[in-house]
């Protein structure tokens, strides 16, 4: 046994990097030379995407990009009330019961509510005039007459 402590280390072998290119990279400065792939694997062929020339045409004038515009137009504003159709079919709307039970609680609200307006309304005016009223009993507040306009 040699005095050098083995590691588990250094049994690994890369699957990347064989020994005889482990030699040529310590000839070489190491530079990454772009994407590794195993040794040994296919190289992928590259595929370039076919590049689509639009060829304009010469007879594209305003109206009939106007048109094509209009027809669009009409045809998004079609899918728009589609797609209105769609989800109002999938509303689950309230059975009869369900909506005049509904009706009589909005209408049960609204009568208190007008109740309450007219008992806050009405109080609050009483106040107002026992607070402002005079000791007189404010007779002689009054005009006999609003001015410009003699005998109202």
């Amino acid at each position: 046994m040699s005095d050098e402590k083995s590691t588990p280390d250094d049994n690994i072998v890369d699957p990347v990097v064989s020994a005889a290119d482990a030699a040529d990279t310590d000839a070489q400065s190491v530079q990454p030379t772009g994407k590794r792939r195993r040794k040994g694997a296919p190289e992928r062929p590259v595929v370039e995407a076919p590049v689509e020339t639009k060829e304009k045409d010469t007879k594209d004038g305003f109206f009939s990009r106007a048109g094509r515009a209009i027809k669009a137009f009409f045809i998004r504003f079609g899918h728009f009330f589609k797609s209105v159709w769609d989800q109002m079919s999938k509303v689950v709307w309230p059975t009869k019961k369900q909506m005049l039970m509904s009706v009589l609680a909005v209408f049960i609200f609204l009568v208190i509510t007008v109740a309450l307006v007219f008992g806050v309304d009405t109080g609050a005016g009483e106040l107002v005039r026992v607070i402002f009223q005079n000791p007189n009993g404010g007779a002689d507040m009054v005009p006999p007459g609003m001015p410009g306009m003699p005998g109202m």
